[in-house]
């Protein structure tokens, strides 16, 4: 009886150890826009867990200069104004500035 006991609670914590361990890790301080909607973006807290933030209204975040901007700016929040990635901005993730409307799937333009 004592045995399971002790190898339920060993199962157990093993998964807890999995659940915590798989959980997004990130380098506290560094920020990176959300892919799917240019007002958004988000910031490492501390512990490495990833936060998702929101522009103030008429901005959104530039990930070149990293912090938000007006909108209009920012031309990955336009059809057809993606930013291009290459030697001016080598931080640009892959699938950033790609031709979303205001940041949405689908959407249209202004």
């Amino acid at each position: 009886m004592q045995f399971t006991l002790q190898a339920l609670s060993v199962f157990a914590a093993s998964l807890l150890f999995s659940a915590v361990s798989a959980a997004p890790q990130c380098q506290p301080g560094n920020a990176w826009p959300d892919v799917h909607d240019c007002h958004n973006f988000f910031e490492c807290a501390a512990g490495g867990i990833p936060v998702l933030k929101t522009c103030g209204p008429g901005t959104a975040y530039c990930p070149v200069t990293g912090v938000c901007d007006y909108e209009f700016k920012i031309p990955s929040c336009h059809p057809r104004g993606a930013i291009p990635k290459g030697p001016e901005h080598p931080n640009i993730p892959e699938g950033w500035g790609l031709p979303y409307g205001h940041g949405h799937p689908g959407a249209v333009g202004h």
